[in-house]
């Protein structure tokens, strides 16, 4: 990259700064944390989840060793979205209210769901009407980036009553999704069936604030972390956030759309100065269609949040020189069936029709 950019504007290129996110985190770690010691590898981050585990009771559903890569994979992923424990816990209190106050007001359809198909079906159907009322916009998500079981139990129910046309059958479908999200208890009555993932969520909880303890009192951080300290770093401490402003006022963000949350946080802390007055010198490239990053905690939303939050102008690159006339069309014919594409968006309305270019050296 340095190189590329040398033959762009020549010597100058050495006095800019390149980073990947977690290269950046930990360049600000070693220049405000010098209490920390080391980053810990996997072997170690897999002994330490290991050794919390045995502090959880044996009937405790994350206390067996073979849930130990699950769990830290699922912490990657909870820090890659800037979540931590207390999150969690304001996760599993609110599904337990909110799944509280829908059984009320469903119980009565859940009876009749347990029917022979389509008898069924208007069971279903004033399930989907009871669940309306409880659907939340994004203001009241229980945080940022969670939606309460609510939405994913109407979306999803919805998807499916949607496809009922009298003729294609939605039996194994409305099955499936009864059994996904209710149980039966001992009287043979549908309840839902949170009480296990509410208690391996409590496990999760406990696990990574002892985790996060740990690290801490040891002067530890690992990989994930090279990001999430960098942002408490700058959002606690005016003078070390005004300065990493002073310093990197000019902000290039290469494939944008394999960002995740954290990092999209990360570039906040450099940008939000009031002297900007909402629009930093801050430039993003990349393609939501090209977005594959998500088990990493990519989120190709991003693009619509940072177009929300900076106003930047948009600028299509739109000449090719790495495929033929005949993929590229295909590959749009494909792509442009996607839903919630940023190019298609009201206030974007980008026409991203590629052309074929040949370049002769």
């Amino acid at each position: 990259m340095r190189h590329r950019l040398s033959d762009f504007i020549g010597p100058e290129a050495y006095k800019v700064q390149i980073h990947t996110y977690h290269s950046f985190g930990s360049f600000l770690l070693q220049e405000h944390r010098p209490d920390l010691k080391n980053s810990i590898d996997e072997l170690e981050r897999f002994t330490l989840i290991r050794d919390i585990q045995s502090k959880l009771k044996i009937t405790d559903p994350l206390r067996g060793e073979y849930w130990t890569k699950d769990i830290i994979g699922a912490i990657s992923n909870l820090k890659a979205a800037a979540l931590d424990a207390d999150d969690i816990d304001k996760i599993i209190n609110r599904n337990k209210q909110d799944n509280a106050k829908i059984y009320s007001a469903i119980e009565l359809d859940l009876e009749g769901i347990s029917k022979k198909y389509p008898a069924n079906i208007p069971h279903y159907q004033g399930i989907l009407e009871a669940l309306k009322d409880f659907v939340d916009n994004a203001s009241t998500y229980i945080t940022d980036r969670v939606e309460p079981l609510a939405n994913i139990y109407y979306r999803s129910l919805g998807d499916i009553l949607l496809k009922y046309d009298g003729e294609t059958s939605i039996a194994s479908d409305l099955r499936k999704w009864r059994d996904k999200y209710f149980e039966k208890d001992e009287n043979n009555h549908y309840i839902f069936s949170d009480s296990v993932a509410n208690a391996k969520l409590a496990d999760l909880a406990f696990i990574m604030r002892e985790y996060s303890k740990i690290m801490t009192e040891q002067g530890l951080y690992d990989y994930d972390d090279m990001i999430l300290m960098a942002i408490e770093e700058l959002k606690n401490n005016d003078d070390k956030r005004y300065n990493a402003q002073e310093r990197f006022q000019y902000i290039l963000l290469d494939e944008y759309q394999d960002t995740n949350d954290a990092q999209s946080q990360l570039v906040a802390q450099l940008t939000d100065n009031p002297s900007n007055e909402g629009r930093p010198n801050i430039m993003a490239v990349g393609d939501d269609d090209q977005a594959i990053y998500g088990f990493q905690g990519a989120n190709s939303s991003n693009f619509f949040e940072f177009d929300a939050k900076y106003h930047p102008k948009h600028i299509l690159l739109s000449k090719n020189y790495r495929s033929s006339a005949e993929i590229l069309e295909l590959a749009h014919n494909v792509i442009e069936q996607g839903e919630d594409r940023f190019c298609a968006a009201p206030n974007v309305n980008i026409d991203k029709n590629i052309t074929f270019w040949i370049c002769l050296l």
